[in-house]
């Protein structure tokens, strides 16, 4: 039984008219850096790495006339063309594949019959036809390792592919890392990260693609002019704001179930539809002087008032979703797709005029003396990727147990982590 076969670029060279009859495998050509020592004896070693190695598929075809022979012989050159493409070799049970290049084809004929030896360039390291997935998960605290057990005869190049879900803060720059220690290995991207970034970072083929999430501004709260309140005295505190310049502060000078800090008759509507994404807010809750804290509500309208047309969400979790707060800043995160809390009349949420962001107490004897609120904003994630932009070096596997560790400068983060690899044979 012949326990050999190729497939070059999806085409099968053992099948019905063609038959492999050996295959020889090259070692890669191992190239080293080395220099003298100017002031003793003997060489140090600096780096070693790999080049090409040679990959040569002896075989034959088979014809009943000699112009049958010829028309099998052309479609097998013409399938042998292509530069860096799939070579899988098959020797026994064992699968490789390489990515490979013809680099040159002999033939001879003898009537009907036709042997051949082609021989392709390939890269370094042989791989594995299925991958190998890696074990991450939700990373939710700073420097956080997994560790994988890595099998093959080479270290391997991972694909990983990271969401990063929430953060806090989401408005500065900051950063988040992979690293291998062991071999002192290390990528980082710094950026202002959103709720719903995408990272992939391709080792294989060294590049890093984000899918960012869009930002809309709705305001930056660092003035307080525009804004209005029903149940309490409004200000700018610059003191205690999470972004920019300020933030409007709300005072309650007596009791009641609301504390609200409202926005009327913008003179440009904002889109808060079902599909734009998700609206983001850090509010300020204080200790009530009386009452208990129940909710935030975030009432949107179309008109110049919210007395028609308007709809609102009831919320009760931070963005994480622990409970609220007090004495703290709370950063409230909607998915503008989940149905309102109740509707009257009929909104035109594309074309929103007028919102209030309220505190809700658990009865009309809740009272605040210093709510904030800041920087308001629609985020979305992108569906079209662009090139993003790393410090350091894409991070291998080495064999055995690996460690990968992942660091940022975030307060609080969820990062969804996925990845894969595949075995590298030497």
């Amino acid at each position: 039984m012949n326990n050999y076969n190729a497939i070059f670029n999806n085409f099968d060279l053992k099948n019905t008219n063609y038959h492999v009859t050996k295959i020889d495998v090259s070692s890669p050509k191992p190239k080293v850096n080395k220099y003298e020592l100017a002031r003793g004896d003997g060489q140090v070693i600096s780096y070693q790495n790999y080049g090409e190695r040679l990959v040569t598929v002896t075989g034959s075809l088979k014809a009943t006339t000699i112009d049958e022979m010829h028309d099998r012989l052309d479609v097998l050159k013409q399938n042998l063309v292509g530069i860096n493409e799939t070579l899988d070799v098959y020797i026994g049970s064992k699968k490789r594949r390489y990515l490979a290049t013809m680099d040159s084809f002999n033939y001879t004929t003898a009537g009907y019959f036709c042997e051949y030896e082609v021989v392709f360039t390939c890269d370094a390291f042989a791989k594995e036809l299925t991958e190998s997935t890696l074990t991450f998960g939700t990373y939710t605290a700073n420097n956080t390792s997994y560790s994988n057990t890595i099998t093959g005869s080479y270290k391997a190049e991972p694909y990983i592919d990271f969401t990063v879900t929430n953060c806090i803060s989401y408005i500065d720059a900051k950063y988040i890392q992979i690293k291998n220690a062991s071999l002192n290995q290390r990528i980082r991207f710094t950026k202002t990260w959103t709720f719903g970034d995408r990272v992939i970072v391709d080792g294989p083929n060294k590049t890093c693609t984000i899918y960012p999430s869009t930002r809309t501004v709705i305001d930056n709260m660092d003035s307080a002019t525009g804004w209005t309140s029903g149940t309490a005295t409004l200000s700018l505190d610059e003191t205690n704001e999470i972004e920019g310049t300020g933030a409007v502060k709300a005072v309650q000078a007596s009791a009641g179930q609301f504390c609200d800090i409202s926005r009327l008759n913008y003179a440009t509507t904002i889109d808060l539809s079902s599909t734009i994404g998700t609206i983001l807010f850090p509010i300020f809750i204080p200790t009530p002087t009386a009452g208990t804290v129940a909710s935030v509500r975030l009432t949107a309208g179309s008109d110049a008032t919210l007395a028609t047309n308007s709809l609102y969400w009831t919320i009760t979790t931070e963005y994480d979703g622990s409970g609220l707060n007090t004495n703290a800043w709370n950063y409230i995160k909607l998915d503008l797709s989940t149905a309102a809390t109740a509707t009257t009349g009929s909104p035109v949420r594309t074309a929103i005029k007028s919102f209030t962001i309220a505190v809700v107490g658990t009865a009309a004897t809740m009272q605040l003396n210093g709510a904030l609120l800041d920087y308001i904003a629609v985020y979305k994630a992108s569906v079209v990727g662009e090139t993003l932009d790393f410090e350091g070096t894409f991070p291998d596997l080495n064999l055995g147990t690996c460690a990968l560790t992942v660091e940022d400068e975030f307060t609080a983060r969820s990062i969804v982590i996925t990845g894969n690899y595949y075995k590298r044979w030497l």
